[in-house]
């Protein structure tokens, strides 16, 4: 969160600077601008960076509390999500198992029609005698 908070701190800062340099253009033939978005830039980069890091330490260690209150129903809910993952890995490997089976099964009968049409016929050449 805090590069995230740097970012929109540094164009934020850079607009803001930005236009605050331009009332003084006049006098600086129009070096304030970009001296103003520099300056305006470097301090929006530093306070987005300390806001959303500072977000982020809260929100991260809020949430490693709960997670921390809450670890035994988290790890029951773990193990019945892997039995129930290894019931339908068993069921998955026994129905595999059965169409693996009807395939070499029909291709074995496949298999025999088509040797049974091409080697134990002549081939019609003794249809004629």
């Amino acid at each position: 969160m805090g590069a995230g908070g740097g970012a929109a701190g540094l164009v934020a800062g850079g607009t803001l600077g930005a236009a605050c340099g331009v009332p003084f253009s006049l006098f600086t033939f129009g070096l304030s601008i970009p001296v103003g978005a520099a300056v305006g830039s470097a301090a929006g980069l530093c306070a987005g960076a300390i806001t959303g890091g500072t977000a982020g330490l809260v929100g991260g260690g809020a949430a490693g509390y709960k997670i921390h209150q809450k670890k035994d129903s988290i790890a029951e809910g773990f193990s019945a999500a892997a039995g129930t993952i290894s019931d339908v890995r068993g069921m998955a490997a026994e129905k595999a198992s059965v169409y693996k089976m009807k395939v070499v099964d029909s291709t074995a009968a496949s298999a025999s029609l088509v040797r049974s049409a091409f080697v134990g016929g002549t081939g019609g050449a003794d249809e004629g005698k």
